[in-house]
C-alpha cells in the first residue's frame, strides 16, 4: 500500500453540523466544503456508485433460432410434467 492511501486511512473525515441541515466537510486536512445534508448523502452516492466491484467482463452472446427456443420451451414443459429443474431458468 503506498503512501497516500496510508494518509487518507489515517485521517479523519469530519462532518461537522453548522446550522439548520448545513455541514461542515473536512477530509484529512481539507476542507472540502459545505453542504446541504441530501448534497452529502447525493456526493456519497456518486462516490459509491464509482467503486467498481469484481471484474466486468463483456459477455457476447448469440440469439437463440426459432428451432432452439421452442427446444427450450419444449424441454422445460416436459420438465415441469416430470416434476424436475427447467435448464432455462432453474425452477
Amino acid at each position: 500500500m503506498d503512501n497516500n492511501n496510508d494518509f487518507f486511512k489515517k485521517s479523519k473525515t469530519i462532518v461537522t453540523p453548522v446550522g439548520d441541515d448545513l455541514y461542515n466537510l473536512t477530509i484529512g486536512f481539507l476542507f472540502v466544503g459545505q453542504f446541504e445534508r441530501s448534497d452529502l448523502r447525493y456526493i456519497i452516492e456518486q462516490i459509491d456508485n464509482k467503486i467498481l466491484v469484481g471484474i466486468k467482463k463483456k459477455v457476447e452472446i448469440e440469439p437463440m433460432s426459432p428451432e432452439e427456443y421452442m427446444a427450450m420451451i419444449k424441454q422445460g414443459r416436459e420438465a415441469d410434467e416430470n416434476d424436475e429443474d427447467c435448464l432455462a431458468c432453474g425452477s
